[in-house]
């Protein structure tokens, strides 16, 4: 699974796009916090996306992108 997410670090939103190579249509976005506590959850068939961490306190994210069997996880810095 092709994804780009960007800015990072950010300060107050981030940008995901994710290229269409399955037949899956659906991807699950989980941002969690490093305590493991989830600070987001969302679902979306589109292949470009934008999560607002405006209100989140600064500090390093984790971001899993989640669609069919297939997942990407990333370290999001918020300023």
């Amino acid at each position: 699974m092709n994804v780009i997410v960007y800015p990072n670090p950010t300060q107050d939103k981030i940008n995901i796009v994710l290229t269409k190579d399955s037949s899956e249509t659906e991807s699950s976005l989980l941002l969690m916090d490093l305590s493991g506590k989830t600070v987001y959850t969302g679902v979306s068939s589109a292949l470009q996306m934008q999560i607002d961490v405006s209100e989140l306190a600064a500090g390093t994210y984790l971001l899993k992108i989640t669609r069919g069997k297939k997942y990407v996880t990333f370290n999001v810095s918020k300023n």
